[in-house]
């Protein structure tokens, strides 16, 4: 048995039950510990956990989904990628409120899972090596 607390913890946001299961398992099955969270608990928890990657599939309003953005790249260091309906200007403002990614729905699983990946790679890279990064990745 693996001791849960040797795994890196990833932090799925998401309101729906299906949805944290289905993200969670993706985790899980490549050796992470998901944690699943509803956006009223999102902060706290990454705050507490502080996980080198948080995934956030919500369905909240527009100022609340750049609120809970802006909320936690302000309580964690951690990458945050952000699931968002297709509209072009709302990505536009997720990066700018602190999403380091967004996905677009529909979702690419595997493609997410990619990316994710990508982002837990980053996060454990000291912050001196990381502007030669972007020439490698």
């Amino acid at each position: 048995m693996i001791d849960d607390s040797l795994l890196q913890t990833v932090l799925i946001v998401a309101d729906d039950p299906e949805t944290a299961a289905v993200w969670g398992q993706l985790f899980v099955e490549r050796g992470y510990n998901a944690v699943t969270e509803n956006a009223s608990q999102a902060v706290s928890a990454a705050r507490t956990l502080n996980p080198p990657l948080v995934v956030a599939d919500v369905k909240l309003p527009h100022a609340d989904r750049m609120a809970l953005c802006r909320a936690l790249k302000f309580v964690s260091r951690a990458a945050l990628l952000i699931v968002t309906p297709p509209h072009s200007q709302e990505i536009v403002e997720l990066y700018g409120a602190g999403a380091d990614e967004c996905l677009v729905q529909p979702i690419n699983p595997a493609l997410a899972l990619v990316k994710a990946m990508a982002w837990i790679v980053r996060q454990q890279i000291p912050s001196v090596n990381r502007p030669l990064l972007g020439a490698f990745l």
